[in-house]
Order: C-alpha cells, then structure tokens, then sequence
C-alpha cells in the first residue's frame, strides 16, 4: 500500500519582498497606496462608486490626500477616514482579501497594493490610522520581519492599539516609508518621475480631484486633467448601456472640445476607460481599445481622427469583476465582459469616425458640420445623462460648414513677383492665396 506524503506549499516572505513587487512601477505603487485612502473615504462617507453622479462626488466636501517625497522617505497622508481596529487585525495586512471581507464599490480589489507598494520602496514602513472609534499604529522593519518564516505565525505584523480620533477632520492615515531602496532613491532624484506621477494622479482621478479629494505632491496641489468631451448642446454623442454578470457597462463617443484658434490635439484623442471612477486607460489608440482591428476600429490616423474622444465605463458594487489587471492600469484582455465591450465600441464610435470620413473627404460639394467652434461639456452629466440606444447627431444650432480649407505649394520666386506686382512685400503666402482666387473668379466671370 502506497504512502502519501504531504508537500509543502507555503509561502515564503522572500518571494513577497523581493520578486512579488517587480512587475509594479513606484508610479504605480504610490497610486495603489492614493487608492487606498479613497476607500477610506468611500468607508466613511458612504459614496458609491459605481453610482454615476457619486462618481464625480456631487456636493460632497473633499477630504485631503498629501504625498511627500524626498532622498529618505516616501510619505503619503489623509483624512478620509482611516482604518478601523479590526479591519486591521483580520484583513488589511493579509496578502489577498478573504471571502468575508467587504470591498463593495471600492478601488481596492485584489487585497495586495498596500503591502506590494511598501516592499516595493523600501525596508522601514510606520503606518498610522485612526477612526473616530479607535485607532492603530504598525513599525516594521522588513529585514528582521523577513527572518522569521517558519509558521503562518510568523506573517504576523506587530499592531499597537491606540485612541480614535476627537473629530471627523482628524481621522485618516499616515504612512511613511524609510531605508528606501537604491534604485527607488535614484527614480526619485529625477524630476522626470515627480512629472510622470503628477500626471498619472490628474489623469487616474480626473473624476475625483476636487470633487472626492484634493491632493498635493510635496504641497503643490495636483489638479485634474479634464476629459475632453463636447458639450452636449452642441453634439449628442453616441451611447450604447448595458449591464452584463453584475457589471454595469455605458459606452460613449463624441467630439473634442476646440475654440478657433486652437485646433484638436492628437495626443488627447483615443479611448477613455474607467472602473469604478478610476481611469485605467487615457486617451488610448491602440489595439486594445479595437484601433487597428479590422471589423471593429480603423488605424487612428493624427490628422484625420485627432478630434475623437470615447468613454468606456465600467461600474460593479464587486471590483474582482471590473476588467482591470493588478495594477489597475491596464486591461484583462481575456475578461468576458471587456470583451464584449471591445465589440460594442466600434459600433459606438461608428457614426463620429463617419463624421470624420465625410469631414475629410476629397468630396467638396458635402455639406458638414463646422467644427471650428466646440465648447467643452460636462463629463459628469455627460455619463449620467443619455439614452441607451445609439443616437449621435450634430445639433441643430451647429452652422453647416460653407468653406473649404485649400493648401497647395507655391514656387517662391512667384510670390515674389505676386508682391511686387500688389506693391506688398509683406503680403502673407495664405492672403496671396485669397487674392488670386478672388482674380480668377473675377476674370472668368464667376464672381457673386
């Protein structure tokens, strides 16, 4: 008779420490670690995420998110809440979140972005959090931690209880990170990452700055990059809501806003997707969005698709069921419900890229919406408002286009001669251009 032996399959805090946080940028870790502030307030205000209007925080006054960073230490410090005592003892310093814990219409999904965030930037960590009803202090260094690993015991984190605090404006948490790591102390010594984060925060919580929090890295206040999107008095966009597995999906596609003298910049143009508030992808314009695949999306040209700006927005009161990977920043190309999503867009952003296509066709006797002048809208009404049927149309206060923008090369020893003959050396190459057209009509008789 055979013997079964029992293998054994634990975890090791080495794995944890030094190979579970390599796939995770700093940018990304700090992000993890704003989210988990945001749920705080989520706890303590009891806002849904997944409601469209609460998304944008309508009427809610703002808590405050402060980052410090400098050669020694990374800090990250709120109001928003904090952690209570016994969400601490049972579930907040496990490596993933266990059935009964409730997460509902939170950011934080996967139960790994506090622990996987302080490995990553160094070995020292102090975390400090207080409710109004009790509080916690945890000092950690991870060296020493790491050298007891002998039972499930030993993952344990030294806890000290401590009061709550005297008002609501008070509670929140304090987290402070030393003995950073090398190569964490030289990204921080370059004033490329401080831009790079700053601009990951405006444009992730671009529905949350000032609405949910206000936030500031090293206290200069970080300000949300608004979702350029046409208002709506101006063009209904097109829109298709479904709710699918306990996820509810809205698509959108619309117009960029523009004045006219300004004209729309490519490198905001693309797919917008946002989970529970939180955008995970910023104006994208690849595959992964359905650009480039035939049956869904064309190749997305600068100069032809510049203007078009789409919203992919998903919302579960479970966020394990939103298709965002681990680090929130990107897409589970193999999610279900992404996938069906993926199909829809195409046919959504179907009549804005046909507007395009007459926009910019070689056929001038097409009559086309003057798109000079596009104010920009409001993207929280904009998501909570709309039919769920696909509708774009241009509105009927836009003016029908009556001009045709008309470009061609000129040899420059002409012009010379044309200015000479006007007696106007400084004539511009685009009046020169009026000028002669305005002959020509002249001569031939075709002038109105």
């Amino acid at each position: 008779m055979s013997t079964t032996l029992a293998a054994m399959a634990r975890p090791r805090k080495r794995f944890f420490i030094e190979m579970f946080t390599r796939d995770i940028s700093l940018n990304d870790c700090i992000l993890d670690l704003v989210d988990n502030a945001v749920d705080g307030f989520v706890r303590q205000r009891g806002v849904d995420l997944t409601d469209p209007i609460a998304a944008v925080g309508s009427g809610i006054e703002p808590a405050r998110i402060s980052i410090k960073l400098d050669a020694d230490e990374i800090a990250i410090s709120d109001n928003c809440g904090g952690i209570p005592l016994e969400l601490a003892l049972k579930e907040v310093f496990n490596f993933g979140h266990g059935e009964s814990h409730d997460n509902t219409g939170q950011l934080g999904a996967y139960g790994i972005g506090l622990k996987r965030a302080i490995f990553k930037i160094g070995k020292l960590f102090e975390m400090t959090s207080r409710t109004r009803k009790d509080g916690f202090r945890v000092t950690v260094n991870l060296d020493d931690w790491a050298k007891n690993d002998q039972t499930l015991e030993d993952w344990s984190f030294p806890l000290t209880p401590i009061a709550g605090a005297a008002s609501d404006d008070q509670t929140g948490t304090s987290i402070i990170v030393r003995g950073l790591h090398p190569d964490i102390k030289t990204l921080l010594g370059t004033s490329a990452f401080r831009n790079t984060l700053t601009l990951s925060i405006s444009r992730t919580y671009a529905l949350f700055l000032d609405h949910f929090v206000k936030l500031d890295i090293d206290s200069t206040p970080v300000t949300a990059t608004q979702i350029p999107v046409a208002s709506e008095t101006e063009f209904t966009p097109s829109r298709e809501s479904w709710d699918e597995n306990g996820v509810s999906v809205t698509l959108m596609a619309t117009l960029m806003p523009r004045t006219s003298d300004t004209s729309w910049q490519s490198e905001s143009a693309g797919w917008y997707v946002i989970c529970n508030g939180r955008a995970v992808l910023s104006a994208d314009r690849t595959d992964i969005t359905g650009w480039n695949t035939p049956g869904l999306m064309p190749i997305f040209h600068s100069s032809k698709h510049r203007g078009f700006v789409g919203l992919a927005i998903f919302a579960s009161k479970d966020p394990l069921l939103l298709p965002w990977t681990t680090t929130k920043r990107g897409l589970n190309r193999e999610s279900t419900v992404f996938l069906r999503a993926r199909e829809r867009m195409g046919k959504v952003a179907s009549p804005i890229l046909a507007l395009f296509n007459k926009v910019y066709s070689s056929d001038e006797t097409k009559e086309v919406p003057d798109m000079d002048r596009i104010a920009q809208g409001d993207v929280s009404t904009l998501i909570a408002r709309g039919s769920p049927n696909v509708n774009f149309a241009p509105s009927a206060t836009v003016r029908i286009k009556s001009t045709t923008h008309v470009q061609y090369d000129a040899e420059n020893a002409d012009l010379v001669l044309i200015r000479k003959r006007l007696r106007n050396p400084g004539m511009a190459a685009s009046q020169i251009g009026i000028h002669t057209l305005g002959y020509f009509l002249k001569q031939e008789g075709l002038k109105r």
